[in-house]
């Protein structure tokens, strides 16, 4: 689809994020394994164009384009610092990296699992299989547990 574009010299951005994956796998293996690159708007990508402009017609018929997203019959417009700071943070591998979004001392709070609700103190990433370490007092002490990272959200 993003070749029709080319062809047509329109400006276009498909922003990505990388995601861990959730299988464990052998310390030999490299990071780009255990990430999954997506679409950030998964059936969308943002089109820079004049909404008076044909090139929307052309937009409309390439390969992939179910339609353009539009109100009241005029394309939807998206700021241009919006798409900017997108573009800002894809830079480098090409994707948002939301693998590593803690640093340590985040306080967070556990989601899911037997923890669930709990909160805690990030001390760190495993690796990059998507597991990390968090500390919290249980019982009167400080105790190191390990949950992925799926499962836990930054408080703040």
């Amino acid at each position: 689809m993003c070749r029709m574009y080319d062809l047509f010299g329109i400006e276009y951005f498909l922003p990505k994020i990388a995601l861990p994956k959730r299988s464990v796998t052998s310390e030999r293996s490299s990071r780009s394994q255990n990430i999954v690159v997506k679409p950030m708007f998964p059936g969308y990508l943002f089109v820079h164009a004049s909404q008076n402009s044909s090139e929307w017609k052309r937009v409309n018929y390439c390969p992939g384009v179910k339609s353009v997203v539009t109100f009241g019959g005029i394309p939807a417009s998206v700021p241009d610092e919006v798409v900017s700071e997108l573009q800002t943070r894809s830079r480098g591998a090409g994707a948002i990296d939301l693998v590593r979004p803690f640093s340590e001392g985040d306080l967070v709070v556990i989601r899911s699992g037997p923890l669930k609700g709990l909160t805690a103190l990030f001390k760190g990433y495993m690796s990059d299989s998507g597991r990390v370490r968090l500390l919290m007092e249980m019982l009167r002490r400080c105790v190191e547990v390990e949950v992925w990272s799926d499962q836990i959200e930054k408080i703040g």
